[in-house]
């Protein structure tokens, strides 16, 4: 499993990594994640993601519109936003996201709805 994520705050990535370790070691699923904060290098690698949590605002760009590049590269990537502000959840499902994460995560949230996507996934393939 390939996992990108799109953040600049560093706590937030500790937290998504941390909880993320834990889900995949629960499971004994093979898993690697990089984080980027430009958007440039990303689109190298999100041909070969399986999915990819990004941050709507708070980077240099507009996160949607990243997210609607990213789906053009890759329509087969899971996409999860990642944001303090709920007022862009429908501009996140405009881009398909696949699901919408409130900051600071909720580790219970977190595993519910990553373990609901994940099961979805990997039925899949």
């Amino acid at each position: 499993m390939r996992i990108i994520i799109y953040e600049d705050n560093e706590d937030d990535v500790k937290l998504l990594k941390y909880y993320l370790r834990e889900f995949f070691h629960e499971r004994k699923i093979k898993y690697e994640v990089k984080v980027y904060t430009h958007s440039y290098r990303m689109y190298d690698e999100v041909d070969r993601a399986d999915v990819v949590f990004l941050d709507i605002e708070g980077l240099n760009e507009n996160g949607v519109k990243v997210a609607e590049m990213m789906r053009r590269l890759n329509k087969e990537v899971l996409i999860c936003f990642v944001t303090r502000f709920s007022k862009y959840a429908l501009d996140g499902y405009r881009a398909s996201a696949n699901r919408y994460f409130l900051k600071p995560l909720k580790r219970e949230v977190f595993m519910r709805e990553f373990s609901a996507l994940m099961k979805d996934y990997l039925e899949i393939y």
